[in-house]
């Protein structure tokens, strides 16, 4: 009891009449029942005390600074797994070829589609874009040598590049597709190459640390005096040209159609 309240006592703001408790001492010992009992009903005891207990509660507790990052790292825990369950609906849907998006979103629209925050489901698929074409490029730089397979496609009124590349991880062969690239402003072997050659720029391909083995292209860009595959041997003498299989394979459908009578 009086070790409390010596410890209340550290407390205090120097009221006088309390100082034998902290300062001056106590002889007086057969009132000291009686005066200790007084000390500890009056009011500078109680708001010491009231003091002492705000003081040991932080300790126990931690500080508001203390909680207040204690909640901040709550609060992030649940929101990273909240985010780890969007990312794997989102791989999933992208594995199995489902669409993100309804054919009809509005309010009373009974199938919005799969994710109803278009903004967020946009950035996680960018970023998931981006790191899939990091690891193509961190292979392609590995491997040092790459075939190149490139078509032109037309969406509504813009023509678009499709370049994808073709390398080796090891004894397996890897086929893969790179980026899209406008070319409705000229559809000539130069502007082809060109944007071929800003394709690998804009991904921070070093074309001059690769090595061009071999390209693929359908018979509009395959020309051998002034066509892709001509201005692309300038550069890389080395890279072997082969038709297009895909291209074959639809020439030779269109020409089987061409014999059938319905």
């Amino acid at each position: 009891m009086l070790h409390f309240v010596m410890y209340v006592g550290f407390f205090s703001t120097g009221n006088c009449t309390q100082d034998i408790w902290t300062h001056s001492g106590f002889d007086n010992w057969q009132k000291f029942g009686t005066k200790v009992n007084g000390h500890l009903s009056s009011k500078n005891h109680l708001t010491n005390v009231e003091k002492m207990n705000s003081y040991k509660k932080p300790k126990e507790t931690g500080s508001v600074i203390t909680q207040i990052s204690s909640f901040h790292k709550e609060e992030v825990a649940k929101k990273r797994k909240y985010m780890s369950y969007l990312i794997e609906i989102v791989l999933y849907l992208a594995k199995q070829g489902i669409l993100y998006r309804g054919h009809d979103e509005k309010c009373d629209s009974l199938n919005q589609g799969k994710i109803l925050n278009k903004k967020v489901q946009e950035e996680i698929i960018g970023i998931c874009a981006d790191l899939v074409r990091q690891t193509i490029i961190d292979n392609i730089v590995k491997t040092g040598h790459f075939a190149l397979m490139v078509d032109e496609a037309r969406s509504h009124k813009q023509e678009q590049l499709s370049v994808c590349i073709r390398y080796a991880v090891g004894l397996e062969s890897c086929e893969r597709f790179l980026q899209f690239v406008d070319v409705s402003s000229g559809q000539d072997a130069n502007s082809i190459v060109a944007a071929i050659y800003k394709c690998f720029e804009n991904l921070n391909i070093s074309m001059n640390s690769l090595h061009m083995v071999a390209q693929s292209y359908d018979s509009v860009m395959s020309g051998c005096l002034g066509g892709v595959q001509t201005k692309i041997k300038e550069k890389y003498p080395c890279s072997i040209y082969t038709h297009c299989m895909a291209h074959r394979l639809n020439l030779v459908v269109v020409d089987m159609c061409k014999g059938v009578k319905v």
